[in-house]
């Protein structure tokens, strides 16, 4: 399902989505550098899986970060041509932090057929829609930093399942780079086991049928199980998975 050129496109669709459209690119590595809660805004990342890094490749990425008084963290995928990047970031002082995560990519047409059901979508988030992140089990802050993420992001479609005029699951569409990336999948907990992280996923993927797209991509953390599992039944199926790395 990976195609040249498909890594570059995912990396890219994926930061359009957290509202990181200018990223700088340095000899192969995308570096975002947007203050958010979320990893994939501030760490770098290849655009391809056999790239090397040396010494002074990883002294200029890491005073990219510092300008921006970020400190600088990698996201490095378990591709046998990134081994080189690895060994290097361990014998430097790096080392991976975080739970693995998943890149999983799906057809759009059957992640559109999860679910029957219907959403409701916008192009701006409301705060009803926002709500759903400082509810009651999630961090007001961290919920709150990741919805101003989210809403900076362009041609992008806010979804929520509504019961009794109140939102009680929340998801994201972004349409960018060729591919339907998907955030923010949200639901309250006393709504959760009842399909409605589903009926978001098939509507966002009827929208990005409906302007000529025919994949999607999301990213999970591994052993966030109820969420992967809900992917596989939606044709998610694992390109790659990474680490962050820090030192």
């Amino acid at each position: 399902m990976i195609a040249p050129g498909d890594i570059e496109s995912i990396e890219r669709a994926t930061l359009a989505g957290l509202g990181c459209d200018s990223v700088q690119v340095l000899d192969g590595w995308l570096l975002p550098r947007v203050k958010a809660p979320m990893g994939r805004a501030k760490s770098a990342v290849p655009i391809r899986h056999d790239l090397l890094l040396d010494p002074a490749g990883l002294e200029t990425i890491t005073s990219a970060y510092a300008v921006d008084g970020l400190k600088v963290m990698f996201r490095v995928p378990d591709a046998a041509g990134m081994m080189s990047v690895r060994h290097l970031l361990a014998g430097m002082g790096f080392g991976p932090v975080l739970r693995p995560t998943h890149v999983m990519i799906a057809d759009l047409t059957d992640v559109a057929q999860i679910s029957d059901s219907t959403a409701i979508f916008t192009s701006e988030p409301d705060p009803d829609w926002s709500a759903v992140f400082t509810s009651p089990g999630f961090d007001p802050d961290d919920g709150a930093a990741r919805v101003q993420a989210l809403a900076r992001a362009r041609n992008t479609c806010f979804g929520r399942v509504n019961i009794d005029g109140m939102a009680v699951a929340v998801g994201v569409g972004n349409y960018n780079w060729g591919w339907v990336s998907l955030h923010g999948m949200r639901t309250a907990l006393a709504f959760r086991g009842q399909g409605h992280a589903a009926t978001l996923l098939a509507g966002l993927a009827r929208i990005g049928l409906e302007q000529g797209l025919s994949r999607a991509v999301l990213q999970v953390e591994e052993g966030n199980w109820s969420a992967f599992n809900l992917y596989r039944r939606a044709g998610f199926r694992t390109a790659w998975r990474y680490d962050y790395w820090m030192a």
